[in-house]
């Protein structure tokens, strides 16, 4: 509510600097405007925290954040103090971040054997015809929030057809 006070009050002041009415307005206009950039610079950062720390439990509101960025793949980041440049270490650096921060659903060992009397627990899957998987991938979609990892979105982002 501040900054919009703020700019509120630039605007006005600016009109008054502009009529040249009172000297010392054209001050007070600049000391505003840049009140408000510095406000607007909080505010954002305020924001930025709020939607990172609030990723697990509302993720609709980190997709479209990242979504409205435009973000294409970085060249290098740094994480742990480690700078990563290489694109398998950038995405290895993405998913030990990503599994610090989610809590998995079940515990799934995979050495362990499945065992199950039910159909519907057990999948085999015989062999896999690469036309079919692409088909699967262009038909998933990419819009709506599925959870956590919003994995549609990554496999279609990443797909190659």
């Amino acid at each position: 509510m501040e900054t919009r006070r703020l700019i509120k009050k630039k605007a006005t002041v600016r009109q008054l600097a502009l009529k040249g009415i009172n000297p010392d307005s054209f001050d007070e206009f600049k000391f505003l405007r840049s009140s408000v950039k510095y406000n607007i610079r909080k505010d954002y950062n305020t924001y930025l925290r709020h939607t990172e720390n609030n990723q697990i439990s509302d993720p609709k509101k980190f997709w479209p954040y990242l979504k409205n960025k435009n973000i294409n793949s970085p060249d290098r980041i740094n994480y742990n103090n480690v700078r990563f440049e290489n694109y398998g270490d950038i995405a290895n650096a993405f998913a030990y971040y990503f599994s610090s921060v989610s809590k998995p659903s079940t515990v799934f060992d995979g050495n362990d054997e499945c065992k199950s009397n039910c159909v519907g627990d057990l999948v085999k899957i015989e062999s896999v015809i690469y036309d079919y998987v692409v088909w699967a991938i262009k038909e998933l979609k990419s819009s709506p929030t599925v959870g956590v990892d919003n994995m549609p979105f990554i496999i279609k982002g990443c797909a190659v057809f």
